[in-house]
């Protein structure tokens, strides 16, 4: 298991089928992505689209995503993980990601 912080400027110009590639692609291989932005409500449906395409219960069982600080305007971040080795849970400011096994998600 491994973590990739992505910055903005990374993802800044892609378009919303290759970001939600590219994320998937990552959590797929077992890593939880940071990414340095807030995904945009048609990038968020491009990736729970390719997600739900990918499901496979014995190999890929989803995923789960948390926005971080969406309120305000800046330091936002967004945290997507494999649901089968990592829940990531929210409360108010706190973000906790807890190892597990298939837990569900997206």
């Amino acid at each position: 298991m491994r973590i990739d912080i992505v910055p903005e400027r990374i993802t800044r110009r892609m378009r919303p089928k290759d970001k939600a590639r590219m994320i998937l692609e990552r959590v797929k291989g077992n890593a939880i992505l940071v990414l340095e932005e807030r995904l945009k409500p048609e990038e968020q449906a491009e990736l729970i689209k390719e997600t739900m395409m990918e499901i496979d219960c014995e190999q890929f069982c989803g995923i789960e995503v948390v926005t971080f600080n969406e309120e305000r305007r800046k330091g936002k971040i967004t945290v997507v993980a494999p649901s089968n080795v990592v829940e990531v849970a929210r409360q108010g400011d706190l973000i906790s990601l807890m190892l597990g096994g298939c837990l569900g998600g997206v």
